[in-house]
């Protein structure tokens, strides 16, 4: 991808996001829909964007462990959404693993 130069107007994603921010108070949505706006202003597309993930994060398998991290990450979030993990630590304390 080669660099353009897009004067004031690369500033737009990044209003974006500050603004959306505050607005819809979920600062990774924000972030997502400002990369997604920057992408369509460079003249990318829609399927520009993870073309510039791709890039961006380096190699293929350095996106394949980031997004694997970002997968367990997720299902932990889940897990302590839902109580499993306080479950799980109730059950363990019940069985007094530490005579």
């Amino acid at each position: 991808m080669e660099a353009v130069n897009m004067g004031i107007l690369s500033l737009v994603p990044a209003l974006l996001a500050i603004v959306l921010s505050f607005v819809a108070r979920n600062t990774i949505f924000a972030l997502a829909v400002a990369c997604i706006v920057g992408t369509l202003l460079a003249g990318q597309g829609i399927m520009g964007f993870p073309t510039l993930l791709k890039t961006s994060l380096g190699t293929t398998d350095f996106s394949w462990v980031m997004l694997l991290n970002t997968f367990v990450a997720i299902l932990v979030a889940c897990f302590r959404k839902t109580g499993a993990i306080q479950g799980f630590t109730q059950y363990i304390e019940s069985k007094q693993l530490s005579r």
